[in-house]
């Protein structure tokens, strides 16, 4: 499929916006030197795991399991996940779901495996079903973590990753350059700038969470 899309846009300047990894998925020869007609901003999902995991377990610390929701596009961030579980002594279970059909059953094996909560994959498939992750993840009772702010807003208990106002203004730049003249492959791949912790107060009200002190105080955004 990345190929595909390569071919089909080698004549045509794409700005990612959001993407992560796009080393490993093949847009990008290296973040460096793009080399090809892809540039943009690396969201570094990966990379967020263990403080979103951090973070998680303090918002509850009763949590001796959590529940790590995959789909396609996530193995970089279950792998920095079963990491960031052994660091924290916690223990992780998959559940891998590639179709939305297939997501209420994750959710329910979750509970039955006595999860204490819940961390989703930042991939493009459960972004796109976020609406229905959120919901079942507040059926089941399950506090939820999350990589971007809209996870949040739809309803689920926290996010930690890019701020989202902040990675679209940096896209923004990159079509301008390429407007005036520049190529993509000469415009390397840039990190985010601001990174933010959003508390959904009305999930965590429906949950019964009080949130803790120290966690709230990180919060860049609050949800009432």
């Amino acid at each position: 499929a990345v190929a595909a899309a390569q071919k089909a846009t080698r004549s045509i300047p794409i700005v990612m916006c959001p993407a992560s990894d796009p080393v490993a998925l093949g847009f990008v020869t290296s973040l460096r030197q793009p080399g090809g007609n892809i540039t943009g901003v690396n969201l570094q999902f990966e990379e967020s795991v263990g403080k979103r995991m951090q973070l998680l377990r303090e918002m509850v610390p009763k949590a001796a399991r959590i529940a790590f929701i995959n789909s396609p596009g996530g193995k970089l961030q279950l792998d920095a996940a079963v990491l960031a579980a052994r660091q924290l002594g916690v223990q992780l279970l998959d559940f891998h779901a590639d179709t939305a059909e297939a997501l209420p059953a994750a959710f329910e094996a979750a509970v039955k495996a006595r999860a204490g909560a819940v961390m989703v994959a930042q991939t493009a498939f459960n972004f796109g079903l976020r609406a229905q992750i959120t919901a079942l993840a507040l059926k089941h009772r399950l506090p939820s973590m999350y990589g971007l702010a809209a996870n949040a807003v739809a309803g689920g208990l926290m996010s930690y990753g890019p701020s989202d106002t902040e990675y679209y203004r940096q896209a923004a730049v990159f079509v301008d350059k390429i407007f005036k003249g520049r190529k993509p492959a000469d415009l390397p791949v840039e990190q985010p700038l601001r990174w933010e912790l959003v508390i959904n107060m009305k999930t965590a009200k429906a949950l019964g969470i009080t949130v803790p002190p120290v966690v709230l105080l990180q919060a860049e955004r609050v949800i009432e």
